[in-house]
């Protein structure tokens, strides 16, 4: 699919994620090609769970109604 297909898999990514992690103190990285890192600050291991949670269905929801490549992305 090449680095147009890339590129906007990258943008659909970081959108989710800055819809996600919207607290002023939340900080969203993009470390590699496609790897991202959210750093959460003063908040519970619960509550992080609980947005991670939240983050990955919405992915999973999402990434179901784009091309069938979708179906082997994976979180981790």
């Amino acid at each position: 699919l090449g680095h147009t297909y890339g590129d906007n898999f990258l943008i659909f990514v970081a959108g989710l994620l800055k819809k996600s992690f919207r607290r002023a103190n939340d900080t969203i990285c993009r470390v590699g090609g496609d790897e991202f890192f959210v750093i959460l600050v003063n908040q519970t291991i619960e509550n992080s769970l609980a947005v991670c949670y939240s983050f990955n269905k919405q992915f999973n929801n999402k990434k179901s109604k784009k091309k069938s490549i979708m179906k082997d992305v994976t979180l981790s």
